[in-house]
Formats: C-alpha cells, structure tokens, sequence
C-alpha cells in the first residue's frame, strides 16, 4: 500500500508541473508595438531580385539610369555575370550618353535603340546568360499618354522581361499613388524605392507596396555608385514604421 501511495503522489507532482497537452496558457500581457509589426508585415512583400532581362520605368528624376548602373554592379559584375545595358531613352537630349558613359567605365557593352524592333532585336541578340538591363525615358503623365503606349505594349508582350516601376520615397504620398496608378500601364512586376536619404519615413514605401499589392525590390538611399542600394528587407521597413509609433501617438495625445 506505502508503495502505491508514493506512485500516486509522484503522479500528482507531475500533473501539477507539466500542463496538459491542450489546456489553456496564462494568456501573454498585450503588445501593441508587436501587434502593430505584426500587422503591418502582413500587408506588404519583398522581393529583393531581378530577372535576367530587367527594365526599369518611371517619371522624370526618379533616378531611374544610376540604379540600373547600381543593379549592374551588384546584381551583375560582383556576382561574376555578363552584363549589358541598353537605352531606349530617346526622348531625352542626350538620354542616352549618361548610360553610355556608364558602361564605359563598367566595360560592358552598350546600346542605344530608337524603336520597339530595335529594342526587340537587342533583347534577342544579347547572350542567354548575360544579365540585359534597359534604361526607359522618364515619362510626365501627358507625355506618357502621348508617347508611352509604345514602349508599354512591347514590355506588357513580353513574358522575358521583369520591369520595375522605380518611385521616389521622398514625394507626397498621393503624388506616388498618383504615379504609379498612371505606370500601371507597363503593368510592373514590382517596386524600387529611391532617395530614401531624403526622408525620415519609410511610410511611403509600406503604404504603395500596401495599395498597389506589388513586392518592394530595391532600396536606394543616395547617388554613391554601387553602395547605396541595399535589397528590399521586411525587417528595415517594418522596423522603421515601429519606431515612429510612440512618437506619433505622444503627439496626438
């Protein structure tokens, strides 16, 4: 019986220090600054690549030719691929010579087309396993209409190629969705944020990729060639939006 009543004893210990499987846990204290991550990193993506054919879209001053010249340093040549660029930007006196110096110092080939076969034929040509990246001219929104349809049809036809919309994140926030309402013609498969180093807010950055339901590729915070371009990261943005909360709310309060 003293042996059965010991077993019975160890037993009741036991139930007491290890839960069931199932029973219900002393609920966690409330986090609304984890709750608030959380949520916000469920409305939005990342997609920090390219394809091999990229080209890049967007309105005058976005930055447009420095990041392809960024991507083709860090995407391309440190990674030991063939790179080469291309410049459909015709629009623009001497649109073409930035990038052309470019790949002069990069020693890589470059060309300039002046119509949708040429760009075809350069895209065809190029080698399987080089990495092929298109410079566009920067549309206004009346010269998109105008002059745009061309150069959208060609890349909208073409499965092989991965266009990025790029987006300044330092311009007011109905001007962007304004953009890229406009650029959604080109139908754009994800979203390049420039002159981060002009705000104090990624705000803009979660709120467009939030809107137009498209992954945030690329981050560039500044001109330097090829260091300030870093792949898009949930953790910097989400983290950044966190960080302004307390403040936001002492200032509403």
């Amino acid at each position: 019986m003293a042996r059965k009543l010991g077993e019975s004893a160890r037993q009741r210990i036991a139930r007491r220090s290890v839960p069931c499987i199932g029973a219900p846990r002393p609920s966690e204290a409330p986090n609304p600054l984890r709750d608030a991550a959380e949520e916000i990193s469920a409305n939005f993506e990342v997609a920090p690549e390219i394809g091999r054919v990229t080209a890049l879209v967007g309105p005058p001053g976005c930055g447009k030719t420095t990041t392809l010249v960024k991507l083709a340093i860090t995407q391309g040549l440190a990674q030991g691929r063939a790179v080469r660029l291309i410049s459909a930007d015709t629009h623009r006196i001497g649109g073409a010579e930035q990038l052309r110096t470019y790949a002069g110092i990069l020693g890589v080939p470059f060309q300039a087309v002046e119509t949708m076969n040429a760009l075809a034929q350069a895209v065809d040509s190029a080698p399987a396993s080089a990495l092929l990246l298109i410079d566009t001219p920067g549309y206004s929104p009346q010269l998109l209409q105008e002059l745009g349809g061309d150069l959208a049809a060609f890349l909208t036809g073409r499965q092989d190629i991965d266009t990025h919309l790029i987006l300044t994140a330092s311009m007011r926030l109905e001007d962007l969705y304004h953009i890229a309402g406009l650029y959604e013609a080109f139908r754009p498969s994800k979203l390049l944020f420039t002159r981060l180093d002009e705000t104090s807010s990624l705000a803009a950055v979660f709120c467009v990729a939030a809107r137009r339901k498209k992954p945030v590729s690329f981050l560039a915070s500044g001109q330097s060639i090829p260091e300030d371009l870093a792949p898009a990261a949930k953790e910097r943005i989400v983290d950044s939006l966190v960080r302004q909360l307390p403040s936001t709310v002492e200032a509403v309060a």
